[in-house]
């Protein structure tokens, strides 16, 4: 949400996107979501942005990596996040979040270096589920209420946006950092749902 209402433009794109979706009604809201392209796109780069998963894999023959032999049996944490920011894959501005990011080159949810629920053995069984949730509580947000910062944030978040904790160990979502959490005013707008 933090996002959305830092950008007027792409909140107004957004809300004009998922208005017809939800006006259908919320049985198989989660389905023509999936057809609202720039709702999807941020949420694909807001997991690029803000997911620190990693995945752990036992060393099958001895290997030699960095000047160290990892032994058969070992155990490597692979991290992620560091995947998410490589330029080559995502682009020069992968310091920035890019709401169009994920519109520009669709094939980049489906590229490996995109792991914001795992992969492999470790893959998140919960994902589908999570963005299902994401999806529907963003379109809904923004279809019923007008939401705009509060002037009560203060910290970072006075300034538009909080900074995300990169320094707690994380498996997930990575928190914003203590005391930049983002108060929204909404108000209701018209619409029955």
């Amino acid at each position: 949400m933090a996002y959305l209402v830092s950008d007027p433009e792409l909140l107004r794109v957004v809300r004009a996107e998922v208005e017809p979706a939800v006006s259908q009604g919320l049985l198989s809201l989660e389905d023509r979501l999936e057809d609202c392209p720039q709702l999807v796109a941020a949420y694909h780069e807001v997991l690029r942005c803000h997911t620190a998963s990693a995945s752990v894999r036992s060393v099958a023959a001895p290997t030699d990596l960095g000047g160290l032999t990892l032994d058969p049996g070992a155990k490597v944490l692979l991290p992620y996040r560091q995947l998410h920011f490589d330029e080559f894959i995502f682009g020069r501005n992968v310091d920035k979040f890019d709401a169009d990011r994920f519109l520009a080159n669709t094939g980049l949810s489906k590229s490996p270096s995109f792991r914001p629920f795992g992969g492999g053995t470790t893959y998140c069984a919960g994902r589908h589920v999570a963005r299902r949730e994401l999806l529907t509580f963003a379109a809904l947000m923004v279809y019923r209420y007008d939401i705009e910062t509060s002037p009560a944030n203060v910290g970072e978040a006075q300034g538009g946006f909080p900074r995300c904790d990169v320094k707690k160990p994380s498996l997930g979502v990575l928190p914003p950092v203590v005391g930049d959490d983002l108060i929204l005013n909404l108000r209701k707008r018209g619409g029955d749902l």
